[in-house]
């Protein structure tokens, strides 16, 4: 189901889209089908990105229609399956592991990495058999934004949870008149906003002024200064 307000509104949203696994008996071939309806329905975008949960079917049927999509796996996911493999993952790996996966620049996820080496080697090697560009935010081939998880896909999941025992008919009216009711509520959110940015953003800029306004610049002889 493709709702024409999703349709007409998907041209402004950020390029990513979040696929998470199905309650229902799935293949490669459902996916694919699923895939192919999708496109069908919004079309592809320039530096398009697919988050998965690591369901091999989803990034592989995504793969066939999407050939040149660059995939991300849900770091939350990833982080599960450290804190189940490696009994101290916790404290200062976990905050490398989160540094790791959610910074910008390549230099500071090598020095979170590094940490992570220096600490626990065999899950440094665990984390780049789970390929970098996968759950990297600073190795993604695309924009991720501040999308590092598939929660939103998984919020879905849940709310619907009940519902899914509806007849078909029922249940697709049941969706259209949820996702009616959270377009209403996040349109009169906007509606207050004062400033250009949104308010996480505002907040953030706002919170890096201040703390901009007790860094001393000194001259590092005439190479680029230092704060």
């Amino acid at each position: 189901m493709c709702l024409a307000a999703s349709k007409h509104s998907w041209p402004y949203c950020r390029p990513v889209i979040v696929v998470d696994g199905s309650a229902l008996k799935v293949s490669n071939e459902s996916w694919k089908w699923f895939f192919e309806k999708l496109k069908d329905s919004i079309g592809t975008r320039k530096s398009l990105g697919i988050m998965v949960d690591r369901h091999k079917s989803i990034e592989y049927a995504a793969s066939l229609v999407y050939p040149d999509v660059a995939f991300g796996i849900c770091v939350q996911h990833l982080a599960a399956n450290l804190k189940t493999r490696y009994k101290n993952f916790k404290g200062p790996l976990k905050i490398y592991f989160d540094g790791a996966s959610r910074s910008y620049l390549l230099s500071e996820h090598q020095r979170h990495t590094e940490s992570i080496r220096s600490r626990n080697p065999d899950m440094h090697r665990y984390l780049m058999q789970a390929d970098p560009t996968k759950w990297s935010r600073a190795y993604f081939n695309r924009w991720r934004y501040a999308i590092m998880t598939t929660n939103i896909a998984e919020l879905l999941n849940s709310v619907d949870r009940k519902a899914r025992l509806m007849p078909v008919g029922l249940l697709v009216e049941w969706l259209r008149e949820l996702l009616q009711r959270w377009f209403v509520e996040k349109r009169k959110e906007a509606l207050k906003i004062t400033s250009k940015l949104a308010p996480k953003a505002e907040k953030l800029i706002r919170t890096n002024f201040s703390l901009g306004l007790t860094v001393s610049v000194c001259d590092n002889e005439h190479h680029p200064f230092k704060a």
